[in-house]
């Protein structure tokens, strides 16, 4: 049977359904320029956070917060503060945490720091408040050198502790294995009582920093010897050419040798900032929606 107007009784269904995918569209397009406003929100955040951290890296080294104060510490409010402490280094009670840095694989040496109090390496309670102190990085094949005994005067970054483990590993406390500086897992662990839930990453003016283009603990890998820089063997071994000769085939480095002062002043202070890209792309996909919205209601589609 035909319509005797000539009308197409399908018109007013397509109709309809053409001005439903338009309003989706449309709803879509504000849902996407709203995404692209907070991403712009966002990106105002992210700048005023990077130019706060900055002023808290070139700053001063003011003291220290108090112990009462400790608790109220934030990572967003603090991380990267300057500080300066003075006190003790508790040497025996140091830990190696796992790092890859720009002087390779190996790790950060954590000496407990004793402020206030007697600093008494016979009981390290005794009354201070204890920090975690980062001095540095050393290969994964050195042995540390003491900080040395008596009462110092440091500076460094205000660090938050870094809970739980590094990537896909946990802490490990009962085999001494740690991957991320996890102060109060690591106080604990060495019987430490009032330790700070912060480290502090020691500035590379209180310690040995290596120079542009040397290697700052004093050797240079060649296949598998080490060349000695000074014209000695530092464990004492025999040298021949230009370096130790291994007898069975092993990584010369697995031998350790004199204890190196770690390198300090290796803090990386970084930042994702990618939100204008993100306000760029949903800006974009909303002005796509609108267009598509506009010629779907306009039959033009």
């Amino acid at each position: 049977m035909t319509n005797p107007r000539g009308a197409n009784p399908a018109t007013p269904r397509r109709t309809g359904a053409r001005r439903v995918v338009a309003l989706c569209l449309a709803l879509l397009c504000a849902v996407l320029f709203s995404l692209g406003a907070w991403q712009v929100q966002r990106l105002q955040w992210k700048k005023a956070l990077i130019a706060q951290v900055d002023g808290r890296v070139h700053a001063p080294a003011t003291a220290a917060p108090p112990v009462a104060a400790w608790t109220a510490l934030s990572r967003n409010n603090d991380e990267y503060r300057h500080l300066r402490l003075e006190g003790r280094f508790l040497d025996r009670l140091s830990t190696r945490v796992q790092a890859v840095t720009e002087l390779g694989a190996g790790f950060w040496v954590l000496t407990p720091f004793v402020i206030g109090g007697s600093g008494s390496t016979d009981n390290v309670n005794s009354g201070g408040a204890v920090v975690l102190i980062n001095r540095g990085f050393i290969p994964s094949d050195a042995t540390p050198a003491d900080a040395g005994p008596g009462a110092v005067g440091i500076t460094g970054l205000l660090r938050m502790s870094e809970r739980g483990g590094g990537f896909l590993r946990d802490n490990d406390p009962k085999h001494n294995r740690w991957y991320s500086r996890d102060a109060e897992a690591i106080g604990a662990a060495r019987g430490l009582t009032r330790i700070a839930p912060w480290f502090l990453d020691q500035d590379a003016t209180n310690s040995v920093a290596p120079k542009t283009g040397s290697d700052p603990f004093n050797r240079e890998v060649q296949g598998v010897e080490i060349k000695i820089t000074n014209g000695s063997d530092p464990i004492n071994h025999d040298v021949q050419g230009t370096g130790r000769r291994t007898t069975n085939g092993s990584d010369p480095f697995s031998r350790i040798g004199a204890p190196v002062a770690p390198v300090a002043g290796l803090t990386v202070v970084s930042f994702h900032n990618n939100h204008l890209v993100y306000a760029l792309t949903w800006f974009a996909m909303g002005l796509m929606s609108a267009g598509a919205s506009y010629a779907i209601a306009r039959g033009k589609i």
